[in-house]
Protein backbone atom coordinates (compact mmCIF):
# COMPACT_ATOMS: atom_id res chain seq x y z
CA UNK A 1 0.00 0.00 0.00
CA UNK A 2 1.39 3.36 -1.01
CA UNK A 3 0.10 6.59 0.53
CA UNK A 4 1.16 9.53 -1.63
CA UNK A 5 -0.48 12.40 0.26
CA UNK A 6 -2.77 13.14 3.19
CA UNK A 7 -4.92 16.29 3.31
CA UNK A 8 -6.46 17.59 6.53
CA UNK A 9 -9.54 19.81 6.81
CA UNK A 10 -10.11 21.30 10.24
CA UNK A 11 -13.67 21.04 11.54
CA UNK A 12 -15.16 21.10 15.02
CA UNK A 13 -18.28 18.97 15.28
CA UNK A 14 -18.60 17.43 18.72
CA UNK A 15 -15.55 15.24 19.24
CA UNK A 16 -14.56 15.29 15.55
CA UNK A 17 -11.72 17.81 15.16
CA UNK A 18 -10.74 17.19 11.51
CA UNK A 19 -11.54 15.29 8.35
CA UNK A 20 -8.88 13.70 6.19
CA UNK A 21 -8.53 12.33 2.70
CA UNK A 22 -5.75 10.13 1.37
CA UNK A 23 -4.20 9.97 -2.08
CA UNK A 24 -3.16 6.39 -2.91
CA UNK A 25 -1.61 7.40 -6.23
CA UNK A 26 -4.44 6.41 -8.51
CA UNK A 27 -7.41 7.39 -6.31
CA UNK A 28 -8.40 9.55 -3.34
CA UNK A 29 -10.29 8.13 -0.37
CA UNK A 30 -12.10 10.78 1.67
CA UNK A 31 -14.16 10.76 4.85
CA UNK A 32 -11.66 9.78 7.54
CA UNK A 33 -12.27 11.55 10.83
CA UNK A 34 -9.79 12.61 13.51
CA UNK A 35 -11.59 12.29 16.83
CA UNK A 36 -10.64 13.83 20.19
CA UNK A 37 -10.47 11.00 22.70
CA UNK A 38 -9.71 13.31 25.64
CA UNK A 39 -6.46 13.81 27.55
CA UNK A 40 -4.71 14.98 24.32
CA UNK A 41 -5.40 11.59 22.72
CA UNK A 42 -6.60 11.54 19.12
CA UNK A 43 -7.74 8.60 17.04
CA UNK A 44 -8.86 8.01 13.46
CA UNK A 45 -12.12 6.51 12.22
CA UNK A 46 -12.68 5.27 8.67
CA UNK A 47 -15.24 6.74 6.28
CA UNK A 48 -18.65 5.56 7.48
CA UNK A 49 -22.40 5.93 7.16
CA UNK A 50 -25.18 5.89 9.71
CA UNK A 51 -27.52 2.91 9.61
CA UNK A 52 -30.39 1.92 11.85
CA UNK A 53 -27.85 -0.14 13.84
CA UNK A 54 -25.29 2.66 14.33
CA UNK A 55 -22.28 3.75 12.29
CA UNK A 56 -20.92 1.33 9.67
CA UNK A 57 -17.46 1.55 8.10
CA UNK A 58 -17.44 1.91 4.31
CA UNK A 59 -14.28 -0.17 3.95
CA UNK A 60 -11.82 -2.33 5.83
CA UNK A 61 -8.22 -3.21 5.09
CA UNK A 62 -7.13 -6.79 4.51
CA UNK A 63 -4.03 -6.39 6.66
CA UNK A 64 -4.16 -4.81 10.10
CA UNK A 65 -0.76 -3.23 9.38
CA UNK A 66 -2.30 -1.26 6.48
CA UNK A 67 -4.94 0.24 8.79
CA UNK A 68 -2.21 1.09 11.33
CA UNK A 69 -0.25 2.88 8.57
CA UNK A 70 -3.36 4.83 7.50
CA UNK A 71 -4.02 5.90 11.10
CA UNK A 72 -0.40 6.85 11.64
CA UNK A 73 -0.11 8.94 8.46
CA UNK A 74 -3.37 10.78 9.18
CA UNK A 75 -2.36 11.56 12.77
CA UNK A 76 1.08 12.74 11.58
CA UNK A 77 -0.53 15.04 9.02
CA UNK A 78 -2.96 16.34 11.64
CA UNK A 79 -0.15 17.08 14.11
CA UNK A 80 1.85 18.88 11.39
CA UNK A 81 -1.23 20.90 10.45
CA UNK A 82 -1.85 21.77 14.11
CA UNK A 83 1.77 22.89 14.53
CA UNK A 84 1.59 25.09 11.43
CA UNK A 85 -1.62 26.65 12.68
CA UNK A 86 -0.17 27.40 16.12
CA UNK A 87 2.92 29.08 14.62
CA UNK A 88 0.70 31.17 12.31
CA UNK A 89 -1.23 32.48 15.33
CA UNK A 90 1.95 33.81 16.97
Amino acid sequence: MKIVEVQINKIQTGKVVAQAKINFGWFWLAGFKVVDGGESKKYVTPPSYKSSFGWKALFTTVKKSDWKEIQSRILEAYEEWELEESTRDM
